[in-house]
């Protein structure tokens, strides 16, 4: 079991594992091809676009990151946009910080919590 204060939270393999696996770059026809052909030609909005729609959320956000603010706050709107889970509301609540949104949708059973992150 990985404890939360673990320096090997996030640390899938090994480095020995990771120096012996290669770097392939996909050229072909596929999702994955086509996203390296834009990513290799820095076309960060149409690598954002492809993997939005293969469902690859993260890679989404990661690459957009790459690809400038602007591209990083649209492509973090569409997340939201999809996220359906209580956590995510909230979080879009906070880093948008649309305070009124969070005041006008939390359930009255949790203005405490609501309240604290206000006061945050």
């Amino acid at each position: 079991m990985v404890q939360v204060n673990s320096p090997d939270l996030f640390q899938l393999t090994t480095e020995t594992e990771a120096e012996e696996k290669c770097l392939v770059i996909d050229t072909s026809d596929s999702v994955d091809g086509l996203i390296s052909r834009a990513m290799l030609l820095g076309q960060f909005e149409v690598v954002v676009d492809l993997c939005l729609k293969a469902g690859r959320m993260a890679d989404a956000l990661a690459v957009a990151m790459a690809g400038g603010r602007e591209l990083f706050q649209k492509t973090q709107q569409e997340y939201f946009r999809q996220a359906t889970t209580p956590s995510a509301a909230l979080l879009s609540c906070i880093i948008s910080q649309k305070w009124s949104n969070l005041v006008e949708k939390v359930e009255l059973s949790n203005w405490k919590e609501a309240l604290a992150i206000l006061l945050s």
